[in-house]
């Protein structure tokens, strides 16, 4: 198992409206003048064996679903007033040609 060392700072803070001071750890010294400096530990962190990449992919994967359900979805609507204003209008579009591309990106959807 991988580990990784780091260095961690504890101060200690208490503010106007705190009954108590509180302990807080960061992993770097703070500048602020009432946070107190109490002291400061090297640590060696464990990282499990893993392969995160499939986890990343994966994750993607699902951003890219959902940009892909979101814009079908906005297409699905323009192209619904757009066949609302060809009613009105009484005219249809030829067949054979693509309106603004809505053909040619229903093809190469995904889904």
């Amino acid at each position: 198992m991988a580990t990784m060392k780091t260095t961690i700072y504890i101060h200690r803070y208490q503010g106007i409206n705190m009954d108590a001071p509180c302990l807080m750890v960061m992993t770097y010294k703070s500048s602020d003048p009432e946070v107190m400096l109490v002291e400061s530990r090297e640590i060696e962190v464990e990282l499990r064996d893993a392969n995160y990449i499939p986890e990343r992919v994966s994750a993607l994967r699902t951003k890219v679903s959902n940009i892909y359900a979101e814009a079908s979805q906005e297409a699905a609507v323009i192209e619904d007033k757009i066949q609302k204003l060809l009613c009105l209008e009484n005219t249809n579009p030829k067949v054979d040609e693509p309106v603004h591309g809505y053909a040619s990106w229903r093809d190469d959807a995904p889904f």
